[in-house]
């Protein structure tokens, strides 16, 4: 499948529209993060339920608590998009044919190498969240007081390095992950008889949403190792919170298979297929509301708020910036129909 964008929109409204429809998603499905990256980083009240767990994080952080690392997480959509779009066109620009057309290796190597780029540049970001969501809220508790006082005291204590620990694991894991989501779209394409264009407005999400599902169960040892090497700390109490001591991402996977067993490998998923659906569905309506805003800006449209669904819009837009972390572009790995 090929993604065709709207030139009906500037550059920077589409990015724009991304980011905000992104930011939107992200905030009403914060809490079921928190627990997936509670989950994975394997804090002490974290071993516990699912629901004992909501019950600890309510009564020891509050409401608010729920949406921990939620601000960062917002303001690294933005230079995530931007740069993936730039590197992503300047590689397509390069590799395609006079068609403007891309082999499907090429495609999907240009879509891996574009979300690496990416994933590098805002990677601090990354860690500043998670170490964010393991520390209580209450700021009398807490080892950092802010966004600001987080980055400052990584970097006196522990060094610039920090800040891209688990990258390396977290780029590995994007090839199981690019690969899953691809071949996930090929079997899709097959079953769903009609022509992708025909979908109805449900088919399309459910589609995008197997296929993400599928790719992140597949890839999510990769993330859960990428997190307990984000939130280990020598300065922070219990080793930053993290349930297995280890040196290095190799040692972390000795680690968990030695004393948690192959289950360790996919503490968090749960929640994180619980919100895979309520993020795309948001992502995809906001996105629309946004891009109708747009388009009554432009002229194409006598009212910004229309009842019927966007037949211009399509989900794979979306999948950039879509949730597993990794956030590689699945419309750029999808075959062309």
């Amino acid at each position: 499948m090929t993604t065709v964008s709207d030139h009906r929109l500037t550059f920077t409204q589409l990015l724009s529209s991304t980011a905000v429809s992104a930011c939107i998603s992200r905030t009403l499905t914060a809490p079921l993060d928190v627990l997936k990256i509670t989950k994975q980083v394997g804090t002490v009240e974290s071993k516990s339920s699912l629901q004992s767990l909501c019950k600890h994080l309510r009564k020891h952080d509050g409401v608010r608590g729920c949406w921990k690392g939620n601000m960062i997480g917002c303001i690294k959509v933005l230079p995530h998009s931007w740069i993936h779009y730039l590197i992503y066109q300047q590689l397509k620009w390069e590799f395609s044919d006079e068609l403007g057309r891309l082999s499907i290796g090429k495609r999907l190597s240009t879509g891996i190498a574009a979300g690496i780029v990416s994933t590098v540049a805002v990677y601090p970001l990354d860690v500043v969240k998670t170490r964010t969501i393991i520390q209580p809220y209450d700021k009398t508790l807490s080892a950092y007081k802010g966004v600001t006082d987080t980055f400052q005291k990584i970097l006196l204590n522990e060094g610039k390095g920090t800040f891209y620990k688990g990258l390396l694991t977290t780029l590995i894991g994007s090839v199981p992950y690019a690969i899953t989501t691809f071949l996930m779209y090929e079997v899709l394409d097959q079953l769903w008889i009609q022509p992708r264009y025909n979908h109805s407005t449900v088919e399309v999400m459910l589609h995008g949403c197997l296929a993400s599902a599928a790719a992140m169960t597949v890839s999510f040892p990769f993330d859960v190792v990428r997190r307990k090497m984000q939130a280990q700390s020598p300065v922070l109490a219990n080793n930053g919170g993290v349930d297995v001591t280890f040196i290095g991402a190799k040692d972390c996977l000795r680690a968990i298979a030695q004393f948690q067993g192959i289950k360790g490998f996919w503490q968090g998923l749960t929640p994180a297929l619980i919100r895979m659906f309520p993020y795309h569905a948001l992502m995809f309506l906001s996105f629309d509301l946004c891009k109708k805003i747009c388009l009554y800006q432009n002229g194409y449209s006598q009212s910004m708020i229309d009842h019927a669904m966007d037949q211009n819009i399509d989900l794979d837009e979306l999948q950039e910036i879509l949730d597993y972390d990794i956030e590689l572009p699945q419309d750029q790995i999808s075959n062309e129909s």
